[in-house]
């Protein structure tokens, strides 16, 4: 049994040309563990690379109004600093789901549903634990201002066209 360095390699040397086999053991906590057992054969200055995938990580977001309604559709862009970009929208109950590897994160809500008022700042999540990442985001609803009303009513017009004629 031997570990990696701080750099992830592992030196096996003085090994005989013959057929090894090799498997992971431990993985970092931000890594998916690989259980295969792979087959090395050796001959002279033979070099294998193993690759370990980033965990995804669950990020539910749940999106609602004032009175705790779900809303549907509602876009949202994590960006991460690791280079991971996803965009996704809310079903019908309001929910999104990202899978996500360790990192830091923004989440933009960047499509707000009509008579809403969206985020107005970005919301910074470090993911850097094996769990599930959970958040509640309230939209407000914008006063609803009717337009109608601040014109002129029918009948002012007809009694000002009256007084108009008269004149």
């Amino acid at each position: 049994v031997k570990e990696t360095d701080e750099h992830g390699k592992l030196v096996f040397s003085h090994l005989v040309p013959n057929t090894y086999y090799v498997q992971e053991q431990y993985a970092d906590e931000r890594y998916v563990l690989d259980s295969t057992i792979h087959e090395i054969k050796v001959v002279k200055d033979t070099q294998k690379t193993f690759v370990n995938a980033f965990k995804e990580i669950k990020l539910q977001i749940y999106k609602c109004d004032e009175d705790k309604q779900p809303l549907e559709n509602v876009e949202f862009k994590v960006t991460g600093n690791n280079g991971v970009e996803k965009i996704g929208s809310t079903d019908k109950d309001g929910k999104l789901v990202f899978m996500l590897p360790y990192g830091e994160y923004e989440i933009e809500e960047i499509g707000t549903p009509k008579g809403y008022k969206g985020l107005d700042e970005t919301i910074s999540l470090v993911i850097d634990e094996d769990r599930v990442y959970e958040l509640e985001i309230v939209n407000k609803k914008v006063p609803f201002v009717d337009t109608a009303s601040t014109s002129t009513p029918p009948w002012i017009l007809v009694v000002m066209s009256v007084i108009g004629i008269v004149v």
